[in-house]
């Protein structure tokens, strides 16, 4: 109960109670309110302009989950459930997986390694379709996990994880996880003759996998078209584009504190790497390394190696030399405890104004905020404060503590900075008080905009905050006697155009937006 607890609101912390953010939190809300408005659910699109950059099962079961929840929360939070549902469904799945390779303590332990990883932190709770392959990704493993034993219930899993991974992140989905099927044909796994579950993932996965592109190239064979161009350009390498030590550094911060744990699991059991318990999360992650030094150094990235980074961690985490356990724990408690009073200084220097110098700098990053007292959110940071001074005195002493301080840690500083700063950060991320000024500034009669340099997150927030929408170049410009144009403040002069507007986030010096009147 206490796990599923720790689980339910490490998920919902953070998901709502913000309004959509630059950069892929706004997009992807943009694209399901245009589903939602505009309906076509077969085409994302950015305020009513088809978009061919993403699958849509994301988008799909966010506004499945956002339509009946309107009258309880805005959009964009109700929207957002989606992310909580795919991270449930994430940490099951991975529960799941190490109970089956490892043991009941395994499955216990998945969860909260998964809770206390880093780079899993933010993914996990902005709206984006990586918590969908996640999920997707996880239910392959355990699907594979029991493919021998369990050949029909295996199956199954194995297809929703491969088909439903398609319908989320394309491609990407398919070059993560199929390549672990080749792990069938190795001698140890032979021996569980997998073969029966892999026919019924088979017939699982490709219909699911399939449903979308078919009904796709008969409604918009265009659209389809400019889809698999994009999946087959993001599939190509890029291995110019960051350096091997930025891309190691990234994975150091985005897997820890995993990645030392799975390192013991892997000395520790290193006579057993051929069977299939450790075998398949160790490929998993060499895959996954393989796929992040083909990439940009973007914490993203690295998310397909973590998942079965933590698996192999779920099998050491309870057999650390009691010296290791101590000193992780101790770095834990230590760590969170001076982040848990940094995140009350931060909260005291917004409300009060001490210290002066540290109130000064938060006002400095964000230009007009004025900090306001809820007792509700101040409720929820005190109780999670007493939460973790209770975890720190009366957590007894087993194996097992000092992840579970770990996970706890985590959480307790990811609640303290939603209930205190959340605010603050939202101030400063949202397009909402520039949408407004903007429509403001509209004139009567206004008709269409042309838009000049304006990106995805800035007409998604437009359309969904004011209901303004551009008409993209050269139409646009030929078209309307109104221009909408973004850029940094060097990039002013529009010839044939006056300015009659200007404006921007709060603390953002660099990103303006003006609007042009045709002379």
């Amino acid at each position: 109960m206490a796990m599923a607890l720790l689980c339910a609101v490490w998920l919902v912390a953070g998901a709502v109670g913000h309004d959509p953010w630059k950069t892929d939190d706004a997009v992807h809300l943009g694209i399901v309110y245009s589903l939602l408005q505009d309906g076509g659910w077969l085409i994302p699109k950015i305020a009513g302009e088809p978009w061919a950059g993403t699958a849509p099962l994301y988008h799909w079961v966010s506004a499945v989950v956002a339509t009946p929840m309107q009258w309880l929360l805005p959009l964009h939070d109700a929207a957002r459930l989606a992310t909580a549902l795919f991270g449930g469904l994430t940490l099951i799945a991975l529960s799941g997986t190490a109970r089956t390779l490892y043991d009941r303590d395994a499955g216990l332990a998945a969860p909260l390694l998964a809770i206390g990883t880093l780079g899993l932190l933010v993914p996990l709770h902005d709206a984006h379709p990586v918590p969908a392959l996640l999920a997707c990704q996880a239910l392959s493993y355990w699907g594979l996990s029991k493919l021998g034993k369990h050949p029909v219930g295996g199956g199954i899993l194995l297809g929703l994880g491969l088909g439903g991974g398609f319908l989320a992140d394309g491609l990407t989905a398919i070059a993560i996880t199929a390549p672990l099927l080749l792990l069938l044909g190795t001698p140890r796994w032979r021996e569980t003759r997998p073969w029966q579950g892999l026919l019924v993932a088979s017939a699982v996965a490709l219909p699911l996998a399939l449903s979308w592109p078919l009904a796709l190239h008969f409604a918009d064979e265009s659209h389809l078209a400019a889809w698999w161009s994009n999946e087959l350009r993001l599939l190509t390498p890029g291995l110019a584009k960051s350096a091997v030590g930025d891309l190691l550094e990234l994975f150091g911060w985005a897997a820890f504190p995993v990645w030392p744990i799975a390192g013991w699991a892997l000395w520790a059991h290193r006579r057993r790497l051929a069977e299939p318990a450790f075998l398949l999360p160790l490929a998993g992650t060499l895959i996954g390394l393989v796929w992040l030094l083909s990439r940009e150094a973007r914490a993203l990235h690295a998310l397909p190696a973590l998942l079965p980074l933590i698996l192999l961690a779920a099998a050491g985490a309870g057999r650390l030399r009691r010296g290791a356990a101590n000193a992780l724990d101790w770095f834990g408690m230590t760590t969170f405890t001076l982040a848990a009073g940094l995140v009350w200084l931060g909260a005291s220097a917004m409300l009060a104004g001490w210290p002066p110098k540290l109130a000064r700098n938060f006002a400095k990053l964000a230009p007009g905020f004025t900090a306001e007292l809820s007792w509700f959110a101040m409720t929820v940071a005190l109780a999670a404060t007493a939460a973790w001074l209770f975890a720190l005195a009366r957590l007894p002493r087993s194996p097992w503590r000092a992840v579970t301080h770990w996970a706890i840690g985590v959480a307790v500083a990811w609640v303290l900075l939603v209930a205190l700063w959340l605010p603050w950060v939202d101030y400063g991320k949202s397009y909402r008080p520039v949408a407004a000024a903007l429509l403001a500034a509209l004139p009567e009669g206004r008709g269409c905009i042309a838009r000049s340099g304006l990106g995805l997150p800035q007409r998604a927030s437009l359309d969904y905050f004011a209901g303004i929408r551009t008409i993209a170049p050269p139409d646009g410009r030929r078209q309307c006697r109104l221009l909408l144009a973004q850029g940094s403040p060097r990039e002013e002069a529009q010839p044939g155009w006056t300015k009659i507007w200007e404006g921007n986030r709060p603390g953002d010096k660099n990103e303006r937006l003006r609007l042009y009147r045709k002379n």
